[in-house]
């Protein structure tokens, strides 16, 4: 079994529309080609538009586009409406590298393991994160901005602890809290 984790920004959109979000997170990634864009029905395999899916229980897909140009996925977006859920993977960008990098930085293999977030995916809707192997639910969410990678930490709830306190995170949670409206910040693998 592959372990993957994710380091999350995730919001309720108090500041914006998740069309404005959505385009607002392809410019601050600097990327102009989206690698995936997915539709799924609202509340996933639970059926109901009001449930918040765990990001495993999305179901089918309506419709999917791969590597497309990011004004292409903006303008489907706008012209189907975002009362759904929208996965977006943007794989490497500028954005993702920067993450990447800093966590390499601040925090050692010892603590880390092999694990650091490289893969950038933005997500739309409504939606849960929710850590499977301990069952940590971290939360209902209408936009996240998740940088995934493989790997497993050597000390799960000391890592967790220190990215919490990590300025640089922090400061990337207030800077995405301008245009999102209150932001908050997990990582968590599953």
């Amino acid at each position: 079994m592959s372990m993957t984790g994710k380091v999350v920004f995730t919001s309720n959109l108090s500041r914006c529309s998740a069309v404005d979000a959505i385009q607002q997170a392809l410019a601050i990634a600097s990327y102009p080609e989206v690698r995936s864009y997915s539709r799924y029905p609202p509340g996933g395999e639970l059926g109901s538009p009001d449930a918040f899916p765990d990001l495993s229980e999305l179901g089918e897909k309506t419709f999917s586009l791969w590597d497309a140009p990011a004004e292409d996925v903006l303008r489907h977006i706008q012209k189907n409406g975002a009362d759904c859920l929208l996965m977006l993977w943007l794989g490497k960008n500028a954005l993702a590298d920067s993450i990447a990098d800093a966590f390499e930085e601040r925090f050692s293999t010892e603590l880390r393991g092999d694990f650091v977030p490289f893969d950038m995916y933005v997500i739309s809707g409504r939606h849960r994160h929710v850590e499977h192997i301990t069952g940590l639910d971290l939360g209902r969410s209408l936009f996240s901005i998740e940088f995934f990678g493989y790997g497993w930490p050597t000390e799960w709830d000391l890592l967790r602890e220190e990215f919490m306190k990590d300025k640089f995170f922090q400061r990337k949670r207030e800077e995405i809290s301008e245009w999102l409206g209150d932001a908050a910040m997990c990582i968590y693998w599953s």
